[in-house]
């Protein structure tokens, strides 16, 4: 019975050496994959061209915006320029439902859009807007 006891000691310490060495992997492996990760390009607007997001943009009026986006082809969920049906938009694939508009209005005509790209959205100039016809000429010249 004691030799019995003793054997089933030995594997317990033996799995747990074993365990302890492979989640110390695990970590190391999980670490040096973060380190040669490339580092993340600075987000850039697609409809004015500033330093933020598409969706963050604060330069151009909240009712040309949509127009804007649509006239671009970009995404009217993500702003982006990825030539995406909305279906296809990482938007719905994720967890940022939320930022989905959800006005009742916009449900009923069935228009999908992401929240801050609502024309229904009261507030609606800041200070150093540019002007739409200005910008759509840039992105032509491009």
């Amino acid at each position: 019975m004691a030799q019995q006891s003793a054997v089933i000691s030995s594997v317990n310490e033996q799995a747990t050496a074993m365990a302890v060495a492979w989640q110390l992997k695990h970590i190391t492996d999980q670490a040096q994959r973060e380190l040669n990760r490339a580092p993340k390009r600075p987000a850039r607007c697609n409809l004015c061209k500033g330093a933020h997001a598409t969706t963050t943009c604060e330069t151009i009026p909240q009712q040309e915006k949509l127009p804007l986006l649509k006239t671009k082809g970009l995404c009217v969920l993500c702003g982006n320029y990825n030539n995406h049906h909305p279906v296809t938009c990482h938007n719905l694939r994720t967890k940022n439902h939320g930022e989905l508009c959800h006005k009742r209005v916009c449900g009923k005509k069935f228009e999908l859009h992401h929240k801050n790209f609502c024309t229904l959205k009261q507030n609606q100039l800041v200070e150093g807007n540019l002007n739409v016809q200005q910008l759509l000429m840039e992105d032509q010249d491009q």
